[in-house]
């Protein structure tokens, strides 16, 4: 069960920790067979998205992502039961946003695949190109937006158990209170309103990428 919390012993909370990386390995013999089909194909559409080696790289992000949803979700610990249309919701947008991302990715690694006088590159130097794509796509965005979507799916559980006891609490904004804490959000520190109040609007984190801040019941 979700712990309640008085003004006193706020000290107490911890904010949300972030991945080192290991949670976010990338299978990267899945990257290398879209770089094939690609240089194959030589480019991408949307519609290719669909099946083969593009779909698998879809597949591959969205269980990463997946499992920073379930790792979200578990570390809520919650009052209530989440409604089976929210975990619906939140799984429908991660597998959006990996298609997305797959296609983003592709898209710049077709923009390798020819020379400057427009030759098409012999296969082992467009891989060679692209591996600083892989790093960015699959390792350092990739650490991040799993960072983003377990703050996500975590504060998305809590709000539901927030929902349900209506105005019987306040909600505070607190930050993880140390010396990376962005400036803006810690103008929003200790910020105290009621659930309905206008502000929860714009400023429920994660606010930013790699953001630790959390929300809280308070009374």
């Amino acid at each position: 069960m979700i712990e309640l919390y008085s003004l006193s012993t706020l000290s107490s909370l911890s904010p949300i920790k972030l991945t080192t990386g290991d949670s976010a390995k990338f299978d990267a013999s899945i990257f290398d067979r879209a770089m094939a089909w690609l240089h194959e194909n030589k480019g991408i559409m949307p519609a290719d998205l669909t099946k083969g080696a593009p779909a698998d790289l879809i597949g591959e992000i969205n269980r990463i992502l997946s499992g920073a949803v379930d790792k979200g979700i578990t570390s809520a610990s919650l009052k209530y039961e989440i409604p089976k249309d929210v975990i619906s919701a939140i799984r429908e947008n991660t597998f959006v946003f990996s298609g997305m991302k797959s296609y983003h990715e592709l898209k710049q690694a077709s923009q390798l695949l020819v020379t400057e006088s427009g030759e098409v590159k012999p296969f082992n130097q467009f891989r060679d190109d692209v591996q600083q794509i892989y790093e960015s796509y699959n390792v350092n965005y990739l650490n991040t937006e799993y960072n983003f979507a377990t703050a996500s799916a975590q504060t998305a559980a809590k709000w539901q158990d927030f929902v349900k006891d209506g105005d019987r609490y306040l909600l505070q904004f607190r930050t993880a209170g140390d010396g990376k804490v962005r400036p803006d959000h810690e103008e929003l520190a200790n910020t105290t309103l009621p659930l309905d109040d206008p502000f929860w609007n714009e400023y429920v984190p994660p606010l930013d990428w790699n953001c630790r801040c959390i929300v809280i019941q308070v009374g």
